[in-house]
């Protein structure tokens, strides 16, 4: 082969590698939106034990959205003129195990094929929350059984007799492996003892939800966002109720779907 021959040939094989790395670059969807509170969102349910309640919204995307292997969605959900308040009354709800007063925030996903076995890279968490808050969400590396991606934080938000507010939540759900899988929308859901709704009070700047990819600084008033790299918050209990791939379910069952309040 000549000289000309080996450079064409070389550049055959850059330009084929090229075009294979472009293909196989990740892909990032940011999906923000807003989901107004409303009494009806609100569900009496109970976790077999105590009895408790349980928030849900969804957030319908423009249009489905197709998340291959090695692809994140991730977003920010603001709760409009709301916020919404989590409260431990001290009744034992949530219940894991022997431990009690535990709270969930849950970010889902949902595909219309079967469920099967993925490993994800996900979090959750609370914007904006103002009160004595212990914990405002977490993260998870793992093995899931699902049709389509969740992440379910299990952990004690608020010690009993007290409660906080929170003006929206920030999801990110990464697919190490497996799928593919299509999405229209996502869903948030919190479980507490107590779930309710309170509206923003006027004037107070200190409620902002932070875009995509930042975190908030703290009720300073200021409105002021930082960026953050990554979450790697995660709970003793976490890690031990996702030591294996599960079943979204196996910690929150059918039968906490409850009924309206």
């Amino acid at each position: 082969m000549g000289a000309q021959g080996r450079l064409t040939f070389l550049g055959g094989v850059l330009l084929a590698a090229c075009v294979t790395s472009t293909a196989a670059l990740a892909a990032d969807f940011t999906r923000d939106g807003v989901i107004n509170l409303a009494p009806a969102q609100i569900l009496a349910i109970s976790d077999g034990f105590n009895p408790g309640t349980r928030w849900q919204g969804f957030l319908p995307f423009p249009a489905p959205i197709t998340v291959n292997a090695g692809d994140v969605l991730q977003g920010t959900i603001g709760f409009g003129s709301n916020l919404l308040r989590i409260r431990d009354n001290g009744g034992g709800f949530f219940v894991v195990g022997t431990v009690e007063g535990l709270e969930q925030l849950i970010a889902a996903a949902d595909d219309a094929g079967p469920s099967r076995i993925s490993q994800t890279d996900s979090l959750a968490r609370f914007t904006d929350v103002r009160g004595p808050a212990l914990q405002t969400g977490g993260a998870r590396v793992g093995g899931i059984n699902d049709d389509g991606l969740f992440i379910q934080v299990v952990v004690d938000m608020v010690s009993t007799g007290n409660e906080f507010f929170a003006s929206g939540g920030v999801y990110r759900l990464g697919l190490v492996s497996g799928g593919p899988f299509t999405f229209d929308g996502v869903s948030l859901s919190v479980l507490s003892e107590e779930i309710g709704i309170a509206p923003r009070a006027l004037g107070d700047v200190a409620y902002r939800t932070c875009i995509t990819g930042e975190t908030d600084t703290g009720p300073s008033g200021t409105r002021a966002c930082s960026q953050i790299a990554s979450a790697t918050v995660r709970s003793a209990i976490v890690a031990a109720l996702f030591a294996v791939p599960f079943p979204r379910h196996c910690t929150v069952p059918r039968w906490l779907h409850g009924a309206p309040m």
